[in-house]
Order: structure tokens, then C-alpha cells, then sequence
């Protein structure tokens, strides 16, 4: 049997791609990068009944080969270069069946550039239950390649689908549009078909002079018409239409969803249950997460041999990496709520309704997206923002990215409200820890939108680009598709938090446990005197106390925290607490590992309690009042909302602008930001 090449998923947005490249691999995929770009490639292999693996990777969406998006760029630049790392050898061309007009464009256009594809029309359930109807075979007959009706979300037609790739594709025909390349084009020496050269004519003309482009831009609208015109012969022969149904539901339906007044308040009841879920759901969980860790410390210091080898396994590994993996089912939650809004299409229409508010402070109604994906991760967020045309709405949106609550965030917010917010419910089944949470996700919105109309006033645009969006159907969304996200997200958020909490743990371990020799001693000879004169075992455990408290203070992390702590004390946070906001500009979520470690180094006692049993305990030395108040739990809390504690969201910051100047401006202006935020905290409440 002939070996197959790589197969490459290609698709608009709303389309169903990335639900049928989760269909046909399973958990059997890997995300990396396309060779040259910081743009994600999904890539995977797809189990054939035969037993036989095929390498698929999914494109980026995109509605046409002449891309309006760095996203679309790459797409355009892999399908229009042979000699490119990533060319695939055959294409699988998604397309819905609700919106086929707009699917066949791109299709077209692939099949125009010589490489085999297929046509793979996705959603025909719902198709089907809005009285339409396709006569596929005759479409397959007209566009002169195969084409599969599937329904991802029932499973219809994919071992049918699977069955056909079990061998290489046949080479298909074009689909014949006429277009003319001038003989002057600089692109002459690409190779490729005609048409990959048309394509990469068309890149030329508009990056290059305004002549080149105004010739590139109506040679680029001539051949979309042309495409159009016969797409639609094709439609007029291949549909049939009866009842409209489905369509008046889904008017009936946007007309609350996206109403003025209404879709605000449906939209915020989302996020309120979405936060109730947080907190009330996963508190079970994390329970049970927590005594897990109790235990495997409680048995570490009974089976391990006492030494530094059990102080690191203990204090340091298990500390951290426990005080990361509690708070899973939370992060779980939120990537399951966001993949319901996302797959039910509910998405879609947020962004619409958002672009009401975003376009007053200088943004676009796309910059929603990042936006809203920032409650996730800033990192993806930024780099989706290349969706948005204008570079000055494209650099507001990067810059104003990071204030949106991100899940790195939940460990350090959950911590900190449970340790100074009392467990309440308002009507029985409201609880007040979980509107706290809610309240500072709004929060970092409203400061969104501020910061960037104060850029807006200093950064002018150059153009304004029209904000076109096509709403996609709504539909139930595939439990399969949801449980991969979910599972694809967390495991990706304890590898990659895990392998920098393993470092940090391990560091800090040794910055808490060692310092000045001469300074160690002579605390462990003073204690060891009043030890050999105690006169019960409480009275050692007090004194042994005291002694990790002191040790800690003389130890390396001990002069680091000291050291910031005259610019943190205003804002009532101790050396210690200086110590996790150094070690967390790693990433935010090591704050709470950071703490584990300090205060079971501080903690003489053989049996191992929770982190926010420690922290309730912990005083200052000075004049004996406890640490963690209300004002300055929620000063933290303000702090961690608005700093800039992520080295990788700067990288990628520099990378997506290309210079360290804005980087830098983030970094220092959301510092400034959050440490007004908490001062002004801890002046009102303290």
C-alpha cells in the first residue's frame, strides 16, 4: 500500500475543522508551531481501520488564500508554496453545510493551486432540520473531486470518511476560474501552479507601491467575483429549499441574545454561574487533592530518612507542585465553560454584541477575542489578536490583553478569598466567594477598557477597518469535542506550570534552606541550649518553631524578601510575601507553591497542615499582628489583578511587536498600576 504524505485540515472559522481534527485523532495530537511563526499547529494522527496512522495538522482558519490576518497568512503562504516545510500532499477542505457559499470560495481556491483535496460538508444534521437539502453526488460531479457529508456532532459519515483515507487522495480538477497573472508579475520565479504564483502576485502588490497594489487589490476582487458567480450556478443546481424553521429560531433567538439592554445581562449571568461553578463545584476536588498531598507529606516525614533529601522531597517538590495541582478542577471548569460558549455558538455573538462598547475606546469588535481569551491564557490571546487589521487597535489590544483575569491567576484569587473572605450565600445558593471572583474578572475588563482609551489618545490610527462577523449556527455542543479541550487545556496547564514550579520549588528550597553559615549557627547553637533545658515536648516543638522562623529569615530568600520589603510595606505585605512576588514574575500561579515552600520551611511540626492554616497563623514580628487581614488579603488579591507577573506574556509581547520598547512599557506601567491598586486598598480598609 502506498505511504501516505502529510494530510493538512483546511477550513473557515465556525466551519467544524477543529471538531472534526479532534473526531479523527482523538488524544492523539501534539501542539507546536508552524516552521518560521509562533502561530499554533495542531497536528495529529488519525487511526484508520486498517490499522494504518496518517500524519493530519490543522490550518489556521481562514475564509480565502488572500489573507486580511496574520492567522490567514499562513495559511495562504503554506497552500501557495510547494517549497514550503509545512506544504501539504493532500487537503481535507471543511466546509458547513449551513453557509456553503462562503466555504466553496476556499475550496475553490485550493483546488486551483493543484493539490489533491477532498470536500468534507460538516453540520448536516442541522442542515437537514432546516429543510434544506444538498444533492452531494451531483456536487462532487460538478466540482470534480469527492465529497463527504459528515455531521461531527452525531458521528455520521466519519467511518465512511475514514474508509476513503486509508489511500492517497485522487488528483483532482481545478476548478478552471479565469484569472490573469501580468507578464511583468515579480513573482515569475515561485514555483507552483499558476495560481500559487496569482496568490503570492497578489501578497507582492500589497505590501509593495500603491500603484502595484491598486492593480493587485482588482485583479484580487475580479477573481473572488468570478468565483462567486459560479459558486452560485452551482448552489441554484445542488439545494433544494423548503422550510425555513431553523432560521426564524435563530432570529427569535439573537434577538435576545444580542439585544442592546438584554444580551448584557444574559452574558453576565453566564459568567455569575460560571464563577458559582468555580467555587461550589470543584470545592470537593480540591478537598480531596488536598488531603492527598497532607498524607504523601505526613508519609515522607515518617518513611524518609530526615536530612535535606527529605526537606526538598518535602518542603520543596511536594509543596510546590501540591499547591499547583489543587486547583485543576478549577482551571477545568473555566476551559469547560469557555468550550460550551465557544461550541454552542454563544461566542460568536458576544463578540458582536461587544463591538458596541470595544469601538469607543479604540478597539475593535475582534479585540474581544483576545480579550475574553485572556481569561484563559494572555499568551494565545495576544498572539489571536493578529485577527484584527489595524496595527494601532492590534498594539491597544496586546497592551490591555494582560488585565483580563487569566487562569494563572485562580490559584493566587482562590488562596487568598478563602483565606479573608468568609464563606457566605446570599438567598442560600449565591456565594459571596464566588462574586468576589466574578467582581475581579469585571474589574480587569472595566481596566481594559480604560487603559486603552488612554492609549487610544496617545497612539492615533492610521485607518478604520469595517467589523465584519459571520455568526455562526447554534448548536448542541459535542460532549467528545468539550472532554479533549478540557483535557488538552489542564494537561497543558500543569506541564507547563509544572515544569517551572519544579524549577522554582527546587530554587527556592535551596534559597530558604541555606544562607550566611556563620549567622545559621550561631541560631541553631542559641535554640539547642534552650532546647536542652525545656521541660516538656511542647515547649521544644515551640522552641524548634522559632528557630525555622529565624533560620528562614537568615536565609538567602530571607535577604531577597527583606530587601523589597520597605517598597511593600506600605501596601502591608511582609518579607515573606516579597519573597512570592519575586519568585512569581516567574508566572502568577507559583505565588502559591512560592508560599507552601516558606511556610512549611517555617514549620517545625512533624505533621503536615494546610497552606491557609499556615498563613492564618502568620504574624509580624514586630508588634505580633497578623499578616493576613482583610486589607491586605484584598491588597494582594488588587496587586496580583494588575501586575505584570509573566515572563512569558512579555516574550511573547516582544515577539508579536517586534521590539522590547513595548514589552517594557507593559511591564512598568501595570507595576505601577497594581501597586496604587493595592495601596489604595490597604489605606481604605486597613
Amino acid at each position: 500500500m502506498m505511504q501516505h504524505s502529510i494530510t493538512a485540515l483546511a477550513g473557515k472559522p465556525n466551519s467544524g475543522k477543529t471538531s472534526l481534527f479532534n473526531a479523527l485523532t482523538g488524544l492523539n495530537q501534539k501542539v507546536g508551531n508552524f516552521t518560521g511563526v509562533t502561530v499554533d499547529k495542531a497536528s495529529g494522527k488519525i487511526e484508520l481501520p486498517n490499522g494504518q496512522q496518517i500524519p493530519l495538522f490543522d490550518l489556521p482558519g481562514t475564509y480565502s488564500l488572500f489573507p486580511k490576518s496574520e492567522d490567514e497568512a499562513v495559511t495562504a503562504e503554506i497552500l501557495s508554496h510547494p517549497s514550503h516545510p509545512d506544504y501539504p500532499n493532500q487537503v481535507l477542505v471543511v466546509a458547513d453545510a449551513m453557509a456553503l457559499r462562503n466555504s466553496l470560495l476556499l475550496c475553490s481556491q485550493i483546488m486551483d493551486t493543484g493539490i489533491p483535496c477532498i470536500l468534507v460538508v460538516n453540520m448536516t444534521d442541522l442542515l437537514e432540520k432546516s429543510g434544506k437539502r444538498i444533492d452531494f453526488a451531483l456536487l462532487s460531479q460538478i466540482l470534480g473531486i469527492p465529497v463527504f457529508p459528515i455531521s461531527v456532532q452525531t458521528g455520521f459519515g466519519l467511518p465512511e470518511l475514514k474508509n476513503f483515507l486509508s489511500n492517497p487522495f485522487p488528483s483532482g480538477s481545478t476548478f478552471g476560474t479565469e484569472f490573469n497573472l501580468p507578464i511583468d508579475h515579480p513573482t515569475n520565479a515561485i514555483d507552483g501552479t499558476p495560481y500559487q504564483q496569482f496568490i503570492q502576485w497578489i501578497k507582492f502588490g500589497q505590501k509593495g507601491t500603491a500603484p502595484e497594489f491598486d492593480r493587485s487589490e482588482s485583479a484580487m476582487i475580479q477573481d473572488m467575483l468570478n468565483r462567486y458567480a459560479r459558486i452560485d450556478q452551482i448552489l441554484e443546481e445542488v439545494v433544494q429549499k423548503n422550510a425555513q424553521k431553523t432560521t426564524a429560531k435563530i432570529q427569535k433567538a439573537d434577538r435576545w441574545l444580542t439585544h442592546p439592554i438584554g444580551g448584557y445581562i444574559i452574558f453576565l449571568l453566564a459568567l455569575t454561574l460560571m464563577f458559582q461553578a468555580i467555587f461550589a463545584w470543584a470545592e470537593k476536588p480540591m478537598e480531596w487533592i488536598e488531603l492527598l498531598f497532607a498524607e504523601a507529606g505526613n508519609w515522607m516525614a515518617q518513611y524518609l530518612p530526615e536530612g535535606h533529601i527529605r526537606d526538598l522531597a518535602q518542603n520543596g517538590i511536594l509543596s510546590g507542585i501540591g499547591g499547583i495541582i489543587v486547583f485543576v478542577p478549577q482551571i477545568a471548569f473555566l476551559y469547560l465553560f469557555i468550550a460550551v460558549l465557544e461550541e454552542s455558538g454563544y461566542m460568536a455573538r458576544v463578540v458582536f454584541l461587544m463591538d458596541r462598547i470595544m469601538c469607543r475606546f479604540g478597539l475593535n469588535g475582534r479585540s474581544i477575542i483576545p480579550l475574553i481569551g485572556g481569561m484563559a491564557c494572555a499568551i494565545p490571546s495576544i498572539m489571536s489578536a493578529r485577527g484584527i487589521p489595524d496595527k494601532k487597535e492590534r498594539l491597544i489590544t496586546i497592551l490591555v490583553t494582560p488585565l483580563m483575569s487569566c487562569s494563572a491567576r485562580i490559584p493566587v484569587y482562590t488562596l487568598l478569598i478563602s483565606l479573608v473572605i468568609p464563606e457566605q450565600y446570599f438567598l442560600g445558593i449565591i456565594n459571596l466567594r464566588g462574586l468576589i471572583m466574578l467582581g475581579l474578572y469585571l474589574l480587569g475588563f472595566v481596566m481594559a477598557l480604560i487603559v486603552a482609551l488612554v492609549l487610544k489618545s496617545r497612539l492615533q490610527k492610521n485607518e478604520t477597518h469595517p467589523f465584519i462577523l459571520e455568526l455562526p449556527l447554534y448548536r448542541i455542543p459535542s460532549l467528545k469535542n468539550i472532554f479533549l479541550t478540557v483535557a488538552h487545556k489542564c494537561r497543558a496547564f500543569v506541564w507547563e506550570a509544572g515544569r517551572i514550579i519544579m524549577i522554582i520549588s527546587i530554587a527556592l528550597w535551596f534559597l530558604v534552606s541555606f544562607g550566611p553559615e556563620e549567622k545559621r549557627q550561631g541560631i541553631i547553637n542559641r535554640y539547642e541550649t534552650e532546647k536542652s533545658t525545656a521541660i516538656s515536648e511542647e515547649k521544644v516543638l515551640e522552641i524548634e518553631t522559632q528557630m525555622q522562623a529565624d533560620l528562614l529569615e537568615v536565609s538567602y530568600a530571607g535577604y531577597l524578601g527583606k530587601g523589597i520589603e520597605p517598597l511593600i510595606r506600605p501596601l502591608g505585605f511582609d518579607w515573606k510575601i516579597g519573597i512570592g512576588l519575586i519568585a512569581s514574575f516567574a508566572a502568577r500561579e507559583v505565588f502559591v507553591g512560592t508560599m507552601a515552600t516558606i511556610y512549611a520551611s517555617s514549620d517545625a511540626s512533624e505533621e503536615s497542615v494546610t497552606l491557609k492554616e499556615q498563613m492564618k497563623k502568620e504574624v509580624f514580628q514586630d508588634d505580633g499582628t497578623p499578616v493576613y487581614t482583610l486589607a491586605t488579603g484584598i491588597a494582594l488579591i488588587l496587586f496580583y489583578a494588575f501586575a505584570m507577573q509573566c515572563m512569558s506574556t512579555l516574550a511573547i509581547t516582544k515577539r508579536e511587536t517586534g521590539s522590547w520598547k513595548w514589552p517594557l512599557f507593559m511591564l512598568v506601567y501595570l507595576t505601577v498600576l497594581a501597586w496604587m491598586a493595592a495601596w489604595f486598598a490597604q489605606i481604605i480598609l486597613g
